[in-house]
């Protein structure tokens, strides 16, 4: 469940139940629909990808995470998109600055969500 309004849930949630990744999760939900996309979750055998957002027939693989500095975060947010057979773009999402790159075609970009284009930040 995402809450369109995270003062709400933070003033609602004890301070020590704070999840940025939660947080982080949220803001790509709706930030995906903003940009028209259809956002499910997937499921691959007993792995589960953060958003499969599909727009005009193209689908897109996500990942969101604080942080996988940790190697046990790393292996558990790229092992869904590594077995997702197709050849659409997956992308793992963090705030971390030490792990951005290309891991045989998953990508992990240094910023978040850029913008596409300047008529994407017109709405901001």
């Amino acid at each position: 469940m995402y809450i369109v309004d995270l003062g709400l849930r933070n003033h609602i949630l004890p301070r020590k139940n704070y999840d940025l990744g939660f947080s982080l999760e949220n803001l790509v939900y709706f930030e995906l629909l903003r940009r028209g996309y259809k956002v499910a979750i997937g499921k691959v055998g007993n792995t589960e990808v953060d958003f499969v957002a599909e727009k005009q027939g193209v689908y897109q693989y996500f990942q969101v995470t604080a942080d996988m500095t940790a190697q046990e975060t790393f292996e558990r947010e790229i092992r869904p998109l590594e077995n997702i057979r197709d050849n659409y773009e997956k992308m793992i999402l963090t705030m971390d600055r030490l792990t951005p790159g290309n891991y045989n075609g998953i990508h992990a970009p240094l910023k978040m969500l850029q913008p596409r284009s300047q008529a994407d930040c017109s709405s901001v």
